[in-house]
């Protein structure tokens, strides 16, 4: 009985596509949007590292982590020693 019910289940999602907009073909769709992906350059912010870093705003992160840390070492009983958390961009611009 219940092999029937997830049968019935699984067959109505996949015909739901088809009722709900009957003969529409998406590959145009996709063809404008792999062309679109293939103008961008940059997909990350690895290109603002100098101007978050100059800014300091990765200074400000990593003061507010430290502290998210230290606040939660101290609720859990935990030592307060020196942190062991490091910033990945000081890993990336050595």
């Amino acid at each position: 009985m219940f092999n029937i019910i997830v049968k019935t289940a699984f067959t109505a999602l996949l015909l739901q596509s088809t009722f709900a907009h009957p003969g529409h073909d998406g590959t145009a769709e996709m063809k404008e949007r792999a062309a679109y992906m293939t103008k961008l350059r940059n997909r990350d912010l690895s290109h603002c590292a100098t101007a978050m870093e100059e800014s300091g705003l990765t200074r400000r992160i990593k003061e507010r982590r430290e502290e998210y840390i230290r606040a939660l070492r101290m609720k859990r009983g935990l030592s307060n020693g020196k942190s062991t958390f490091s910033s990945r961009v000081s890993t990336i611009n050595p």
